[in-house]
């Protein structure tokens, strides 16, 4: 069975919260700007979108591959289109550090990270099954699809962030 905005895992929190939001913004006419993803992610990811939802059009899109030394001319670009809204997917946690480096020269009002879901719009990036979403295990599907790159995320990052939560609790208490 289709969902509203696609298949059925389009219907998922994330992507119907998402989709629902985009159609907020193109109702009231805000001005998107979209930072994201490989080249064409975005505008893979704005295609489908604009199935449920016609009237949608960006002021820009920019791919989240650049290297460090064109940010300044990224964020000029992001400007010159004078966005409400800026929706930045360069996966966690570059887009984070990017949007904190760059917060002071970025003259938009609102600055939404969004991590891998324009991949999923685009097609890119598979969801996991159901049964494993429902369970909290999505983390554990994508760990499975991209090792190399989720692996120091998962099986590092995570325990380190873990560990120095108890940390300063721990601390905290005493």
């Amino acid at each position: 069975m289709q969902g509203a905005f696609g298949d059925t895992d389009a219907d998922r929190a994330g992507h119907f919260f998402f989709a629902v939001r985009v159609v907020f913004l193109a109702t009231f006419f805000l001005v998107v700007f979209f930072l994201a993803g490989a080249p064409n992610i975005a505008n893979r990811a704005i295609a489908s979108l604009q199935e449920s939802v016609p009237n949608f059009s960006p002021a820009g899109i920019h791919h989240g591959y650049f290297a460090e030394d064109e940010s300044s001319q990224v964020v000029a670009e992001i400007n010159a289109a004078r966005p409400d809204v800026l929706i930045v997917g360069m996966g966690t946690p570059r887009q984070e550090l990017w949007v904190d480096a760059y917060r002071d020269t970025l003259q938009v009002p609102v600055v939404w990270t969004v991590g891998a879901l324009l991949d999923y719009f685009a097609g890119t990036e598979k969801r996991c099954p159901r049964w494993m979403g429902d369970n909290g295990l999505e983390w554990l599907y994508r760990l499975m699809m991209h090792p190399r790159r989720m692996a120091s995320r998962y099986l590092i990052g995570n325990p380190q962030f873990v560990a120095a939560m108890l940390r300063g609790k721990l601390e905290h208490v005493a």
